[in-house]
């Protein structure tokens, strides 16, 4: 306002100011208007202008400013911003629901042969930890690096080096000779309790081997007949193997009792299994209650099994998440993902969805190897209906 009268001044000649209060009454009097408003409403309007002229540079600089952040405060690692997610998402073909660790291959589920594989001859990469009983044997190569791994640690816990590898991977030729031969030696009947169709063996997936033990003098042997029986059944199944056709099951597998018959399914699932006494129609069978739109299965640290709604699961501390999602209708399946999971693990269970596996947490699978002897209560509640 100083300004203003001051600039209304400087216009004004110095007599005139003098004679100033004279001069607007003389205006005031004749109906004229009073210089004094019009500087009130110059000042009122200038102060109006500046104001809006903030308020509208700061509105048109903000979406600015959201612009340019907006992808940085998504991946903000500050602890509100994480708590904020509760899902990512990995993509995965969809024609992958027949194949991985997990997949369910049986009397009504048929193995898909895929056109490559990842399978190494046994004798080629054996040690003088375990046998082969034929040289031309062959196996996937992952499964075959931990039957490494196991049998070099039950060589130096026991000195048992004579666990025999005597059978593994088999094409589909080599299948229908094997039933082909039980069928004309013990029957059709004894042949189907023993020997899977051709095309619905497990050996066609190369995760599977049947393991004997073989004296340096030729005899041929149970596992059950070794001294350190215990141990290699506690190592195979820490180390990711299951029996595959476990006593009391047949009515499930369709399969007699095969004590020599063990399947890699990996960690944590063989602990979970073994443990609670199941076979594994029943554990994929099992795993169809839990989804990601619901509660997953959760393996903790401690081993204690539960059930966690799949938005918490970041949250019940550090263990394993295992839950099913549907196989998709597209070339493309979404899988959702807790947030905060490490490491993934995606396998088909050639049933129409996959298997995931998450771990959270430091969590080592030797430490949840002493898992409870309440699996088998959880799973009598969590069963699905027949």
């Amino acid at each position: 306002m100083n300004n203003g009268q001051r600039d209304s001044r400087e216009r004004i000649p110095a007599q005139s100011r003098r004679k100033r209060g004279r001069s607007l009454k003389y205006v005031r009097r004749h109906g004229g208007v009073n210089p004094g408003y019009i500087i009130f409403a110059v000042v009122v309007i200038l102060i109006l202008a500046v104001s809006l002229f903030f308020i509208f540079r700061s509105k048109n600089e903000a979406p600015r400013a959201t612009e340019n952040t907006a992808d940085t405060a998504a991946e903000s690692e500050t602890p509100g911003r994480e708590e904020e997610k509760t899902v990512t998402f990995i993509d995965v073909p969809t024609s992958d629901s027949a194949a991985g660790d997990l997949i369910l291959v049986n009397y009504d589920h048929a193995y898909v042969f895929p056109e490559k594989d990842d399978l190494v001859n046994v004798y080629e990469n054996k040690t003088d930890d375990f046998k082969v009983a034929y040289s031309d044997y062959m196996m996937d190569k992952n499964v075959l690096d931990v039957l490494i791994s196991l049998t070099h640690e039950l060589s130096a816990a026991t000195g048992e080096d004579d666990l025999t590898v005597n059978s593994a991977y088999r094409t589909l030729e080599e299948q229908r000779e094997i039933y082909d031969e039980y069928r004309e030696t013990w029957g059709e009947e004894t042949a189907k309790l023993y020997v899977a169709d051709p095309g619905f063996s497990e050996h066609h997936t190369g995760i599977a081997a049947d393991l004997i033990l073989v004296r340096d003098d030729g005899t041929a042997l149970p596992i059950t007949r070794s001294e350190a029986y215990d141990e290699i059944m506690r190592l195979l199944r820490d180390h990711g193997f299951i029996l595959r056709y476990p006593e009391g099951k047949k009515e499930i597998t369709r399969i007699e009792t095969e004590p020599w018959h063990f399947r890699y399914v990996g960690l944590p699932h063989s602990l979970i299994i073994e443990k609670a006494g199941l076979c594994f129609e029943e554990y994929i069978g099992l795993l169809k209650n839990f989804t990601s739109g619901g509660s997953v299965l959760f393996l903790s640290g401690n081993g204690k099994l539960s059930s966690v709604p799949f938005a918490e699961s970041s949250f019940a501390g550090p263990g394993y998440a295992i839950y099913r999602v549907p196989a998709g209708s597209g070339e493309t399946t979404r899988i959702p993902v807790p947030y905060g999971a490490d490491a993934p693990s995606v396998s088909g269970d050639n049933d129409g969805g996959f298997i995931v596996t998450v771990r959270f947490g430091d969590v080592s699978p030797s430490r949840v190897v002493s898992v409870g002897d309440d699996v088998s209560a959880f799973y009598e509640k969590t069963a699905p209906a027949d």
